[in-house]
């Protein structure tokens, strides 16, 4: 998670922080408030940047579920399909120019705000 807040932070010029391990338990704790808080900070600009760029429909969204940062990961084995089939899953590592590109295809198509720093 550590390379794609670095990348995200470079391309579009904003900061971020990681807390520590106190912190994280008082917001695990209160997960809903900290969930609330942050969607009231960060959907209103997102609507209204939609909203510049006559973007009516996105399947992107700042929005976040509690359900999605909870602790609660699902993790599923795959060595037994990987030993059975010979199947295998390489993803290449986040980089800025991958991310780049990712963002020129989302406003080409209309789905990103264009004219964002990125």
């Amino acid at each position: 998670m550590g390379d794609v807040a670095a990348i995200v932070s470079e391309l579009f010029d904003i900061k971020h922080k990681f807390v520590g391990k106190t912190l994280s338990t008082v917001a695990h704790l209160s997960m809903d408030s900290v969930v609330e808080d942050a969607n009231d900070k960060h959907l209103p600009p997102w609507a209204e940047l939609c909203r510049i760029a006559n973007i009516n429909n996105t399947p992107l969204s700042p929005y976040a579920a509690a359900e999605n940062l909870s602790r609660d990961d699902l993790w599923l084995d795959n060595s037994k399909l990987m030993r059975e089939t010979g199947f295998q899953v390489t993803f290449p590592k986040p980089t800025t120019a991958l991310l780049q590109e990712i963002l020129e295809d989302f406003t080409s198509r209309g789905l990103f705000p264009s004219g964002m720093k990125g």
